[in-house]
């Protein structure tokens, strides 16, 4: 039902379920799928943790949850997760990505770099990698590394202002 765009319909169906077998896991993570696609931030987070209640090794449902944290700035979950999901696979790039933006927020720039490089295979699907490399490098001082990343992120989302307010500050220490 979510598929055909019949949200709604699908988050009902998953309740009634849930209303005969409420430790399922898996339908707990359909549900906070389908609500993360509704943008319910508070009500996929609190499905994923449930699921993680039932499940605490999904690690699938720890990143999503991770990610929403992010999101609603609940950075003590994020953290949380991250780091379990570090410990279960420190090269993992989505666990990794997630730990970039964490420390480039707390101003841990060169710890930024290490973990935003093993995210860089993803991305393509997650372009903001390529952001807070650029940013951290700049950061660090590293200008060339730093427009490579920010010339990078340009070429995927050229429409982001940020990524040209990037450029331009790069553009701009590496003229001094």
């Amino acid at each position: 039902l979510g598929a055909q765009g019949e949200t709604k319909q699908a988050i009902a169906a998953i309740d009634e379920l849930l209303g005969y077998a409420p430790e399922l896991a898996e339908a707990w993570s359909l549900r906070g799928d389908l609500l993360y696609g509704e943008s319910d931030w508070d009500g996929a987070k609190a499905a994923f943790a449930k699921t993680l209640s039932l499940s605490p090794q999904r690690f699938t449902d720890r990143v999503k949850r991770a990610m929403i944290a992010m999101h609603t700035q609940d950075f003590e979950t994020a953290q949380a997760d991250t780091n379990l999901l570090l410990e279960a696979s420190p090269q993992n790039p989505t666990a990794n990505y997630i730990s970039g933006i964490l420390q480039f927020r707390t101003g841990d720039y060169a710890g930024a770099i290490t973990a935003l490089s093993v995210a860089e295979p993803i991305s393509a699907n997650f372009p903001a990698v390529l952001f807070y490399l650029g940013s951290a490098h700049l950061l660090t001082g590293s200008n060339d590394r730093a427009a490579v990343y920010a010339q990078q992120y340009y070429r995927a989302s050229p429409s982001v202002v940020e990524g040209r307010v990037l450029l331009a500050a790069i553009r701009l220490q590496q003229r001094k």
